[in-house]
């Protein structure tokens, strides 16, 4: 870290790079925006590396950043967008904690009256935001940033203290916006990558709210389980995210970072094991040097865990052959009570598929803005997710803007684990009104090797129903099946006459992004109906074709495999394994 600080140094710059509100639905903007994001926090990490070592280089690497932005930034009234004034008032009140003893009255009053002018600007009224929306998350994060700013500084600067009167009730009452209304499970909604950029983000304001104010931030019942959710869901050797903005790449150090950071404040043997299994987080980040100490040696495996878990209050549920192992099999499954509002997508009852470290069924698309034509015309849509849509890819509806809607949801209506099973069903129905009046899937997980998907669906009117699996790479063809990678087989089954197309995506091109599109392999009814039922068997284990095959009898279908038969009444969706 004090490398990249003397490389960079702002003390002989003589950059003049200013601060500019930025528009984030434009990937330009964006890309303008983390460089000056980085030099922010250089301050706060200049302003450690003083507090550790006493070399005043340091000091004045702190002194010359804040003097750069915070200047200017006074002058024209912190006319910034609240994602970015929530960052410069955080690292600024980062780096006044850790150089106060050594900072000029200059100094002190360049950080004070940046902190009272972007409060005025845009943070205080994000108090009045989230009240009136307690599911904003832009707010919600911003009053975090802001909160830990107030508490570093309301020792010396008075309006500090009434900031937090004036937030800190609301931003606590909010916890977390999109933990569900329960909000106990640790779930997050949003999707994994926000998971740890909303939260692994806040864990060193909670800290100073903690230490500072007395509340004990890590004993709320999310916060406390929030590990178990990224245990869960982002296990070791995971080849994607899931769900959501972000969710479709691999962000190793990212995970590895965060996702420590946040094991090391809850120090279960659960957090241990899978902090001790994670590698290649950057170590020269405040994330890991403000961390609690976690040992240094790989934590056994927790033999009471179990291997599949849900969290019925974000409405996900993740299913794993051995969760220790990372040539593992996993399967998940989302039907979410927060719709496709914000960074969610519309793409409830719809499922995931991972196999030793490589992605069997995956979603479309790259996050490459928010609100851009590809995120709004596709990557959020239904059908670029292993989901059911109808007469040509219509799906669940994002709203009069495309932005989403907290009403378009579904529910985990049962979640059971076996001997060697998981049955997990969603009821995606009011995420697909009025279009549908009845969207049901199960998801039965045989074995650690089969997996079947159940749907039933209605519709007052009649529809072309259709079933849509991602895959990465062009699937092989197989007597009305596909085969994935060589090693996975699928096929559908109805009574209704159904027939698969596979090709690969053509959709909007992502905005400053290069993107190879995946493949799609769609199963449509070729004539409408208004009910409609199918059995999809995948094999995570073939090279060729299945030996596993449903038969249908006096509307019941039977799918044997060596261990267990399971059985899926078409019409009042019961299914069960024995």
């Amino acid at each position: 870290m004090t490398s990249a600080l003397r490389r960079d140094s702002f003390q002989t710059s003589t950059d003049t790079i200013s601060i500019k509100s930025v528009d984030t639905r434009s990937a330009v903007d964006l890309a303008n925006w983390w460089p000056i994001e980085k030099a922010l926090r250089g301050m706060a990490e200049a302003g450690f590396a003083y507090h550790a070592t006493k070399d005043k280089w340091y000091l004045s690497e702190a002194q010359a950043r804040l003097r750069r932005y915070g200047e200017p930034l006074v002058a024209n009234s912190c006319k910034l967008d609240p994602t970015q004034a929530r960052l410069v008032v955080w690292f600024a009140a980062l780096a006044y904690d850790m150089t106060k003893d050594g900072l000029t009255t200059e100094d002190r009053n360049i950080v004070f009256a940046l902190a009272k002018t972007c409060a005025q600007a845009s943070l205080l009224a994000e108090v009045d935001a989230l009240k009136k929306d307690p599911t904003n998350g832009t707010a919600f994060n911003t009053l975090g940033k802001f909160i830990g700013a107030a508490t570093l500084l309301a020792g010396d600067l008075p309006e500090a203290r009434q900031w937090l009167n004036s937030a800190l009730p609301t931003y606590l009452t909010a916890i977390n916006p999109y933990g569900g209304s329960k909000g106990i499970d640790g779930g997050y909604g949003n999707g994994t990558s926000y998971a740890l950029w909303d939260t692994g983000d806040s864990l060193i304001a909670w800290d100073a709210v903690e230490r500072i104010l007395g509340l004990r931030m890590y004993s709320h019942p999310w916060i406390a389980n929030f590990h178990r959710y990224v245990a869960y869901t982002l296990p070791p050797g995971s080849p994607a995210g899931l769900f959501g903005d972000g969710a479709e790449e691999k962000r190793t150090e990212l995970w590895a970072r965060l996702g420590k950071a946040v094991m090391s404040r809850n120090q279960t043997p659960l957090a241990l094991w899978w902090a001790g299994q994670m590698k290649g987080e950057d170590t020269a980040r405040l994330d890991v040097l403000l961390s609690p100490r976690t040992p240094t040696t790989s934590a056994a495996w927790p033999s009471t865990e179990l291997h599949g878990q849900a969290f019925p209050a974000i409405g996900w549920a993740a299913m794993h052959s051995s969760l220790n192992d990372t040539n593992r099999a996993s399967v998940y499954f989302k039907s979410s009570p927060l719709g496709s509002y914000n960074h969610s997508h519309a793409d409830q009852n719809s499922l995931v598929i991972h196999k030793a470290g490589q992605q069997v069924l995956t979603t479309s698309g790259v996050y490459d803005a928010y609100g851009s034509p590809h995120w709004v015309n596709w990557y959020k849509t239904t059908a670029a997710h292993n989901a059911i849509t109808f007469d040509g890819g219509k799906g669940q509806p994002l709203g009069p803007l495309n932005r989403g809607l907290i009403t378009a949801s579904g529910a985990i209506k049962r979640f059971e684990r076996g001997p060697n099973w998981y049955i997990t069903s969603g009821d995606a129905t009011a995420a697909y009104a009025p279009s549908l009046s009845t969207a049901q899937r199960t998801v039965v997980f045989v074995g650690g090797r089969y997996v079947f998907v159940l749907d039933s669906l209605a519709a007052s009117t009649a529809k072309k129903f259709e079933l849509n699996f991602h895959t990465m790479g062009q699937p092989g063809s197989q007597n009305s099946g596909i085969v994935i990678a060589g090693s996975s087989c699928l096929k559908t089954y109805s009574n209704t006459n159904i027939v698969p197309t596979t090709n690969k995506v053509i959709a909007p091109a992502p905005q400053g992004i290069i993107w190879d599109p995946n493949w799609v392999t769609r199963y449509g009814a070729t004539e409408a109906t208004t009910n409609f039922a199918a059995v999809t068997v995948i094999d995570l284990d073939c090279t060729s074709q299945s030996t596993v095959k449903p038969t249908f009898s006096a509307g019941m279908w039977t799918i044997k495999t060596p261990s267990n038969t399971v059985y899926f009444t078409e019409t009042t969706h019961n299914v069960s394994v024995k």
